[in-house]
C-alpha cells in the first residue's frame, strides 16, 4: 500500500452495511486526518447514496462498486474491500475488476475470508477469524486505524 500511495495512487475503499460505514470512516481519516497527520489520497465507493442508488436502479446492486471502480481507478491505486462475510457479490465483482486492472487488492474480512479468499482476490487478506459480526467489525476498525497510522509517512500531498 505504501509503495502504491508513494507512486501517486489512492486507496479505493468499499463495503456494504456496517462495512460501508467503516470504508467511509477510513477514507475520511485519510483525506481529513486528525491534527498532526498528513492527508493520504482515498475515496470510499460507499459514500455517495446518489451513485449507489442510480447504479443499483439502472444495472443492479451487484455492480454498484464495480461501475464506480471503473470510473475512478488509476494506475497505482489500491482496492480495499471491507466485508464481514467475504462473499458479497458486489464486493467480489469489484475485486475481480481490480485484478483485471492489476491493482493491489486488500481484503479486510471476517469468518474464514469467504469467497474472496477461496478465489484469491485479495493480495493481502486480513482475516478476523470469528463468526460474531460485532466482534469482526470491532477488530476490523482497529486494523484500519492501525494501517492509517502506519501509512502516515506515505502521504504524497
Amino acid at each position: 500500500m505504501k509503495e502504491r500511495i508513494e507512486g501517486g495512487g489512492k486507496l479505493i475503499l468499499f463495503g456494504n452495511g456496517g462495512s460501508a460505514t467503516d470504508a467511509n470512516d477510513w477514507a475520511l481519516d485519510c483525506v481529513m486526518p486528525p491534527r498532526g497527520m498528513k492527508p493520504i489520497p482515498a475515496v470510499s465507493l460507499s459514500m455517495e447514496p446518489a451513485n449507489i442508488s442510480a447504479i443499483a436502479n439502472d444495472v443492479g446492486v451487484e455492480l454498484v462498486f464495480l461501475r464506480q471502480l471503473i470510473a475512478q481507478a488509476q494506475p497505482n491505486d489500491v482496492a480495499v474491500a471491507i466485508s464481514t462475510s467475504g462473499g458479497s457479490r458486489n464486493i467480489v465483482a469489484a475485486l475481480e475488476e481490480a485484478r483485471k486492472r492489476e491493482m493491489l487488492t486488500v481484503g479486510l474480512l471476517g469468518y474464514d475470508g469467504g469467497e474472496i479468499v477461496r478465489r484469491g482476490l485479495a493480495d493481502f487478506p486480513l482475516i478476523v477469524r470469528s463468526d460474531y459480526i460485532p466482534r469482526i467489525q470491532e477488530v476490523q476498525a482497529s486494523i484500519y486505524h492501525i494501517l492509517r497510522e502506519a501509512m502516515e509517512g506515505t502521504a504524497n500531498g
